[in-house]
C-alpha cells in the first residue's frame, strides 16, 4: 500500500506516518511526505496511491496563488 501525506506542519506529517507505521503496520518506504501542493503534485504525476491524507487548509504563498491539486 501507498500513502501520501500532504501537510505543511512537519510534526503532524511526522505524527500520521508514525502512526501508520507503528498501529496500521505499514512501512518508511510505503508512506511519502509532501510538504506543500506542488511536491504533492509531483509525486501523485509517478506514483499510484492508494491513499492519500490532505490537510485541506492551507496558507497561500507570497505572491502565488494556491494551485489546484487535480
Amino acid at each position: 500500500m501507498k500513502v501520501l501525506i500532504v501537510d505543511d506542519n512537519i510534526t503532524r506529517r511526522t505524527e500520521i506516518s508514525n502512526l501508520l507505521i507503528d498501529k496500521v503496520g505499514l512501512s518508511e518506504n510505503e508512506i511519502f511526505l509532501a510538504a506543500n501542493t506542488q511536491k504533492a503534485k509531483d509525486l501523485l504525476r509517478g506514483i499510484c496511491f492508494d491513499f492519500l491524507i490532505l490537510d485541506v487548509v492551507y496558507r497561500k504563498e507570497m505572491n502565488r496563488r494556491v494551485p489546484n491539486m487535480v
